[in-house]
């Protein structure tokens, strides 16, 4: 970012403690001032079913997939002074009804309703949308030794994984659109369809 000559920082903080996500707006407020553009990004991803889901783990799963975006988005909309309009941008997927995904599938779900809700809290002057992913990165516990893009793409009407860059392009579009709240744009070559 730096190179190319825009102001950057890292800010660390552990998302399954309710304090730190006001703590992380608080940090970027103070480097840079209230952020205007907020992308819930980091999510927990994990293999269990119904079976193998205890109480701890779906508190895990919830709290950095569901309870850390509403705090960002509660401690950015607090942050920012009246009349500034702002964008939140949930990153969701496609398919949350998932057997062997049990807890990431329901928080993802959850995460669906709050964006939602929070579209309708925070209106007219945030914006509030989800970008549901497709088959885009290779799950972290993949085979690493099977490439994304040699996997079974048959069941995808675009035939293809995506790129980053379409994921970027949606989010942009988002961003730059100042009517558009409450919505679910999936970036998933039409696997929804199918």
């Amino acid at each position: 970012m730096e190179a190319i000559g825009a102001q950057a920082d890292a800010f660390k903080g552990d998302l399954e403690d309710p304090a730190q996500p006001g703590l992380l707006i608080n940090a970027v407020v103070e480097r840079f001032g209230p952020p205007q553009i907020l992308i819930n990004n980091a999510s927990l991803f994990g293999r269990q079913t119904l079976q193998d889901t205890g109480a701890s783990a779906w508190d895990r799963f919830f709290a950095v997939n569901v309870r850390a975006p509403f705090l960002l988005a509660k401690a950015m909309a607090a942050s920012l002074p009246e009349g500034t309009p702002g964008k939140i941008i949930n990153m969701g997927d496609w398919r949350t009804a998932r057997k062997n995904r049990f807890a990431y599938g329901a928080s993802k779900a959850a995460l669906s309703g709050l964006t939602r809700s929070l579209a309708y809290a925070l209106a007219p002057g945030i914006q509030v949308n989800e970008v549901a992913l497709g088959a885009i990165l290779p799950p972290a516990d993949s085979d690493p030794s099977r490439p994304r893009e040699s996997q079974d793409t048959g069941a995808i009407p675009a035939g293809r994984v995506g790129t980053l860059n379409e994921v970027a392009q949606a989010v942009l579009a988002l961003i730059a659109n100042d009517y558009i709240t409450g919505e679910r744009v999936r970036v998933d070559g039409g696997r929804h369809i199918v």
